[in-house]
């Protein structure tokens, strides 16, 4: 796989990356962080609506870290919002937690968004994040972070 140049359009590299692996475009999610999604600009709105024709999937990562902006949340073309650990963390905390996870999470759904929880580590956090609906979750209860040769043994071991 070849680097694009500084010049080429994002929706081009992608567009030939997808083709070149075979790679269905629904497959691969692009994660950008809560700041790209602040900046809100017609440009990077129609950037991201560019690679959604394509079919490629658009997740705003770390949610709730920065300075959110729910009016951005309903602009921009997402599929999925990805809480932050540090709220899932607090889940442990009945009051706190929950009282702040589950409404991230029925906001999102009203949205059309799925939700994919970071950092879960234990059995209470992963039965509390299906009981108030989240779709995904990820963090060392499932796996630790591993290679991508790792991750190609992991997959196809069976």
């Amino acid at each position: 796989m070849q680097l694009p140049s500084q010049e080429e359009d994002l929706f081009e590299t992608i567009q030939t990356i997808l083709a070149e692996n075979r790679l269905p475009p629904y497959l691969l999610e692009l994660e950008i962080t809560e700041s790209i999604g602040l900046q809100g600009t017609d440009q990077v709105i129609q950037k991201l609506t560019k690679l959604k024709t394509l079919g490629v999937r658009i997740a705003i990562d770390d949610f709730g870290t920065g300075y959110s902006s729910l009016h951005y949340l309903q602009k921009l073309p997402l599929d999925t919002l990805k809480m932050d650990k540090s709220f899932i963390k607090e889940i442990s905390n009945e009051k706190a937690g929950s009282s702040i996870v589950h409404p991230i999470i029925e906001l999102a759904h009203s949205l059309q968004l799925d939700v994919l929880a970071e950092g879960v580590e234990t059995d209470s956090q992963h039965q509390k994040l299906v009981l108030f609906g989240c779709n995904r979750l990820q963090g060392y209860l499932f796996s630790p972070p591993v290679s991508a040769k790792e991750a190609q043994r992991l997959l196809t071991a069976s």
